[in-house]
């Protein structure tokens, strides 16, 4: 009894040293190497702790440590009362080292430096706290008369702490799974953590020295090359230093999975913060916002490893290219020599070999396509679904998609969410976006779940930027021969607009983003904003430090705008640089029916979910017309609104039905497959509006080429249109387009609304379109070069319609009118052939006040009217009326006016009047 009175302060000492290792078990080894060097530190707080109690006993004239303790000794030769008071005292001492030793190693991220004589001072150490436990454990009672009690609880833990302090423990090993997933009883879930295990040994040989910016390559500076080419002159349009993060606050295991993921530098805080959330309940996602391409891959695939390595986490990337990911996941787990954590599946034809085989995937790469055919139904022959376990949800870029693509992956993220709900499964959601409202938004309405902008917590390379506008067509040749006095240096050419094909033999990137050292980059007004906002987001391995970029941005007003001298950073500055806002038909009536019906071939769902996640009209439709439907009991929900408890029945489709139509690219089942010559399928579009989109002679891009359609109008119910590649130097076309609107019927009435000096009405309406096409003429040209006989198509969509309170001249409505309809694009994540604007100078639906009808020019519509709400109609009547006033001429000019503006007869002082005076 003696003796585990003497030594029960190691019960919680030992407790504070697993919990302190356990919270840095990114990397387990490295928890333990940081839980044992923390000792010194606790050591020592406990020791000035005991020193204040002493002093504070001796001012109050307190009755010692016996009475601390509530302790009596009524015959003084008993050690029965000493033995009780020392293990009170000791495992008062040791949970004050424990805590001590959390809060040390806390405040100490990298580990303290060990003496040259570290053994012989542990040892020393161990021996003092034995001697002292052991002299009470031979005579408790002539030790007591010696020394006072509390000797025997303090003396023991500070040796230890200070021997623990001193240790010399090999260099940190890698990430190892320190625990299983909560939910992940499956035997593929513990050969996924065994896996990790061995990883963390095995990547321990690999052991990157983080640097805050890779060395300067030997060879020519770009920007010197690019000057002595004449290509750039004088400062930059703006350029960021680098700007390096010390190590301090990170785990070298982070670290190495950071680099070993092409990041430069310790890793980002935000990255091993998100892993540290993973299993615990959480009200929101996270969104690391506004990063450049290149890092924002590195970051998505670090989180990715980092879950998978360190937690034995189950992961989601959704992507665009689930075989690149995967890909450069395999590398960096070759750098690291880990092995892989489980299967990492990329498409739905993986994931569902793995589940043939009952193995459930460690990591799940899956695009639109993937997830929004049949992936959320697929389950192993025992039936346990993929998504029972999932820890982790990384959504990448899915904010960027175009309206089509971006309905459907709004309605896919909401199958997936009811399908996660189903399977009660709680994952962490991680979105890399845009950091806007207009895509926070548009993210909140598609996985019904908010988003907090996080910061990623890294240090950036350097960027010098030059600006300059181009002719519209002209970026083609420019960037040719830009290429070609850049050889030396290899730059990436980058291509928003879609008008490069080759240059210099170099294929380009469809997507801007400061790749590599050097970059040519192709982009319209509308990408300048979020590329400005991008600059300070580089945390990619940039050689040298330092991005330099050519940007050519095709002339327009707003360009010219934005370029002018610091127009960029005041704008950031005032919070007010233009973000497109993301499309979200979710009242589309046709997308809803198809990705309701996939909702329930899923999963037992019950009604309630369905109308939350679909609309009440797309579920009351859908059983009136399903009489086969079976009504398999009832579930409980809570209702937010009334605040009670509702039943709702669960659904389900019979056995055998045939699964519906998986469509990702239109919006009907009824659509026309556009193929080239060679017989590939370069796009699908819907029937209705298949004449006017490929009309004859249109020239459009498509997996990374121009193709031109014939001169031939599209035949009547034929099943596919066959294009050619485009001549030699054929840029893309716009239509000669007309649109009239054959019946309006209001779905909101117009309401009124003043904002600043601007009043105005602003409604909806469901119409149906009558569109004709009589000639194709290239981008930014005023009127059609080629003509063909007339082209047409009828559908139904929806419109939103802006009425204005005074009428000015239909020269200077016009004038407002075309100069928004290009500014539309730096608003609306959209293309021209999406929005068309229809002025109406003598009122609309039976309203007599100049009004323009922005039209959707999809069937059934695809979220332009709801997303054109009164903020953002004012803000792009005030971006026109910006760009205007802006302009130092008195009439209109090429700078300030679309070019058929300028040949029908401007009227700029009308047209600001109009916007606000």
């Amino acid at each position: 009894m003696n003796l585990l009175a003497a030594i029960i302060w190691l019960l919680p000492v030992a407790a504070g040293l697993g919990a302190t290792a356990r919270r840095h078990r990114v990397g387990a080894s490295w928890g333990w190497a940081r839980a044992l060097r923390a000792g010194w530190g606790a050591a020592l707080m406990v020791a000035g702790a005991w020193t204040l109690i002493r002093v504070f006993d001796w001012l109050s004239g307190g009755g010692g440590p016996l009475a601390w303790v509530g302790v009596k000794r009524v015959v003084f030769s008993d050690p029965a009362p000493l033995a009780d008071a020392v293990m009170r005292l000791g495992a008062g001492a040791g949970f004050l080292f424990a805590g001590a030793l959390v809060l040390a190693a806390r405040l100490s991220p990298r580990p303290r430096p060990t003496l040259p004589l570290g053994l012989a001072a542990t040892a020393l150490g161990l021996l003092s706290a034995l001697a002292v436990c052991g002299a009470f454990a031979s005579g408790p009672v002539a030790y007591a008369t010696a020394l006072p009690l509390d000797f025997v609880a303090f003396v023991p833990v500070i040796a230890a702490g200070m021997a623990l302090g001193f240790l010399r423990l090999p260099e940190p090993a890698e990430a190892a799974a320190a625990r299983a997933a909560p939910g992940k009883g499956s035997a593929a879930a513990a050969a996924a953590t065994a896996a990790t295990a061995a990883a963390a040994s095995a990547a321990a040989a690999a052991r990157p020295t983080p640097a805050a910016h890779p060395p300067a390559p030997a060879g020519p500076e770009p920007e010197a090359l690019a000057k002595q080419a004449g290509l750039i002159k004088g400062a930059p349009t703006f350029s960021v230093p680098a700007r390096p993060r010390t190590a301090a606050g990170t785990d070298p295991s982070a670290d190495r999975i950071w680099n070993a993921c092409a990041g430069a530098g310790p890793a980002p805080t935000a990255l091993v913060d998100l892993v540290a959330r993973l299993g615990k309940p959480a009200s929101a996602g996270a969104l690391l916002g506004d990063l450049s391409m290149p890092t924002e891959a590195a970051t998505a695939d670090a989180l990715a490893l980092l879950a998978a390595l360190g937690r034995a986490a189950r992961v989601l990337i959704v992507c665009a290219d689930p075989r690149a990911t995967q890909s450069r996941l395999a590398a960096a787990l070759t750098a690291l020599r880990a092995f892989r954590p489980g299967p990492p599946c990329a498409g739905d034809g993986e994931l569902r070999d793995a589940l043939a085989q009952s193995r459930l995937p460690a990591i799940a790469l899956l695009n639109l396509g993937d997830l929004g055919g049949q992936a959320l139904g697929a389950r192993t022959p025992a039936g346990l679904s993929w998504l029972a376990g999932l820890d982790l949800v990384i959504l990448v870029r899915v904010d960027q998609l175009a309206p089509i693509e971006a309905t459907h992956m709004a309605f896919t993220l909401r199958r997936l969410t009811l399908a996660i709900e189903r399977e009660r499964a709680r994952p962490l959601w991680v979105a890399l976006a845009q950091r806007s409202a207009g895509s926070i938004g548009w993210l909140e309405a598609s996985a019904q779940l908010g988003f907090e902008p996080t910061s990623l917590g890294a240090g950036t390379a350097g960027v010098r930027v030059w600006a300059r506008t181009v002719a519209r067509g002209d970026g083609q040749s420019d960037i040719t021969a830009a290429a070609q006095a850049l050889a030396r240096v290899e730059p990436v050419l980058e291509d928003a607009v879609g008008e490069l094909a080759a240059a210099d033999d170099r294929k380009s990137v469809q997507r801007p983003g400061y790749h590599g050292r050097t970059a040519l980059a192709l982009i319209d007004d509308r990408n300048l904003a979020g590329r400005f906002r991008a600059r300070v987001g580089l945390a990619h391995r940039v050689p040298g430090g330092t991005h330099t970029a050519l940007w050519f941005v095709p002339d327009s007003p707003l360009a010219r705008f934005l370029l002018r001298d610091n127009a960029l950073l005041g704008l950031e500055g005032a919070d007010e640089l233009p973000s497109p806002r993301p499309l979200a038909g979710l009242g589309n009536r046709f997308l809803a029916a198809a990705h309701l019906e996939a909702a329930l071939h899923e999963g037992r769902t019950d009604e309630r979910a369905l109308r939350r996640a679909f609309g009440d009209a797309a579920v009351t439709e859908l059983l009136a017309a399903r009489t086969d439907l079976r009504r398999e009991g009832r579930r409980a929900r809570w209702n937010p609104e009334a605040r009670t408890i509702e039943p709702s029945t669960i659904l389900s489709v019979p056995g055998g039905a045939a699964w519906p139509d998986p469509r990702r690219e239109t919006i009907t089942a009824n659509v026309v497959e556009v193929r080239s010559t060679h017989g590939a399928v370069l796009r699908r579009v819907d029937r209705r509006v298949a004449a006017t989109r490929f009309h004859p002679n249109r020239v459009f891009r498509a997996r990374g080429a121009l193709y031109q359609v014939g001169g031939e109008a599209l035949a009547p119910g034929a099943p596919q249109l066959t294009v050619s590649p485009a001549p030699s130097g054929a840029s893309p076309t716009v239509p000669d387009l007309a649109v009239e609107l054959t019946q309006a019927t209001w779905l909101t009435k117009p309401e009124q609304h003043r904002l600043g000096k601007v009043t105005f009405a602003r409604g909806t309406a469901a119409v149906d379109v009558h569109e004709k096409v009589r000639g194709a003429m290239p981008r930014g040209a005023a009127a059609a070069t080629v003509r063909f006989p007339t082209v047409s198509a009828e559908y139904p969509t929806q419109a939103a319609v802006l009425l204005f309170g005074s009428v000015p001249s239909r020269p200077a409505l016009r004038h407002a009118a075309r100069l928004a309809a290009e500014l539309i694009p730096a608003h609306l994540l959209v293309e021209p052939e999406d929005v068309e604007l229809v002025i109406y100078p003598d009122g609309f639906g039976g309203v007599q006040r100049p009004a323009l009808a922005f039209v959707d020019r999809h069937v059934g519509g695809i979220g332009v009217a709801e997303a054109l709400d009164p903020r953002t109609l004012h803000e792009l009547m005030r971006w026109t009326w910006g760009v205007l006033y802006g302009c130092p001429c008195m009439k209109g000019c090429e700078a300030c006016t679309p070019a058929d503006v300028l040949a029908a007869g401007p009227d700029k002082v009308g047209a600001l009047k109009l916007l606000g005076g």
